[in-house]
């Protein structure tokens, strides 16, 4: 596990790395959705008269938060690409806590392989980080694949040990998701 942890924090400035030159593209067009407009008129985080409460029952919380924070913090040097800039970043940390979730999750699989547990961070990481890649580069379903490989770690720590209580939480992941 501290092999992994090392691992993921020598990643943290590649993954940024890696995405910088991605900064000047146009933004996806899920990044304007998340943003409301009581956000922009009030410059305050509005979750009551936000998108995700009014039309998307609630599914949508993680999105909605981390594009209007990114959008707060940026308000001061007002432009268009510093929000591309904070969104991405924010993006690629998000991302970076589901490649951990991954690694756990290889760790267990493959019965504690280190090495294993290491690869499939790193890969996770830099292919999710380039937009050709696939549809995970900055649309909602980025904040999916976290529920999703953390419920299968839980679920598999559950099997493994018998213990309930993981497997409920998995089920929790998949309902969150």
């Amino acid at each position: 596990m501290t092999t992994l942890l090392i691992a993921w924090v020598l990643l943290l400035p590649v993954a940024i790395l890696i995405r910088s030159p991605f900064h000047r593209l146009p933004l996806h067009i899920d990044t304007g959705f998340y943003v409301s407009n009581a956000v922009i008129r009030d410059r305050r985080l509005s979750y009551r008269q936000g998108w995700n409460a009014r039309f998307a029952g609630c599914g949508k919380v993680l999105p909605e938060v981390m594009y209007s924070l990114a959008f707060l913090w940026t308000r001061r040097w007002e432009g268009v690409a510093s929000y591309r800039i904070a969104s991405r970043v924010l993006a690629t940390l998000y991302n970076s806590v589901t490649s951990l979730a991954l690694g756990v999750l290889m760790l267990q699989v493959s019965g504690g392989d280190s090495l294993m547990a290491v690869a499939a961070l790193w890969v996770y990481s830099l292919l999710s980080s380039e937009p050709q890649y696939g549809v995970y580069y900055e649309c909602s379903e980025l904040f999916e694949n976290l529920f999703q490989v953390s419920a299968m770690a839980m679920l598999y720590a559950g099997f493994a040990s018998g213990n309930p209580l993981f497997i409920a939480l998995a089920a929790f992941f998949w309902v969150s998701n």
